[in-house]
């Protein structure tokens, strides 16, 4: 599958990166990881990948719930563009943090973003499907939330509380880096996760 995925997408690099396919290599094999049993059918929006040397600075804009626009600069490890490039530090990439995998994670968001919005709620299935991972994931969710801004240890990336479409993004990199954490913390998450991939992680330990 990995093979397929670098005969059928383009790899660009950046900001003074030598790429090599070794680290195309790296990157098709873990990007492939979530759809091993699903197909790349399911990537066929993101077409082209491509690596920084490190984290690379972004521009970001969002208005609150009072109308208020902020603006802001950010240094990111990985972006997926809706419709366009999903875009990696090669530095995180290469050595992540335990628990962390940003491929996974940014190749996660072009799995949420077909059901047309990055909410976190991908093409599950039929409506009794929906209906459960949307009370999962909510519930979830919500403890998330309440974890990080209360100050006790999360069970899994505190950046997930940003917003619905993070949690998702966090937790399946989790689910694949270190399913006990998810597992223990939701597992009725872990749960909808393992029908939605075909996968159990746990099963591998």
């Amino acid at each position: 599958l990995a093979g397929e995925f670098l005969a059928t997408r383009r790899f660009e690099s950046a900001g003074g990166l030598e790429l090599d396919a070794a680290m195309a290599a790296r990157v098709a094999a873990e990007a492939c990881l979530p759809v091993l049993e699903l197909g790349l059918d399911w990537y066929r929006d993101a077409r082209t990948v491509r690596l920084y040397p490190a984290g690379f600075l972004v521009e970001q804009s969002w208005t609150d719930e009072a109308g208020v626009v902020h603006d802001r600069e950010a240094e990111l490890a990985g972006e997926a563009w809706e419709g366009g490039p999903v875009i990696l530090a090669w530095e995180d990439v290469a050595d992540p943090e335990p628990g962390v995998n940003v491929v996974v994670h940014e190749f996660a968001h072009v799995l949420d973003a077909l059901n047309g919005r990055v909410n976190g709620f991908p093409p599950v299935g039929d409506a009794a499907t929906s209906r459960a991972w949307s009370s999962a994931f909510a519930a979830a969710y919500a403890d998330h939330v309440e974890r990080v801004e209360g100050g006790t240890e999360p069970y899994v990336d505190a950046y997930g509380a940003e917003d619905e479409g993070e949690f998702f993004a966090v937790v399946t990199e989790t689910f694949f880096t270190w399913p006990e954490n998810v597992a223990e913390g939701y597992p009725e998450v872990y749960v909808a996760l393992l029908e939605f991939f075909r996968q159990d992680p746990l099963a591998r330990l």
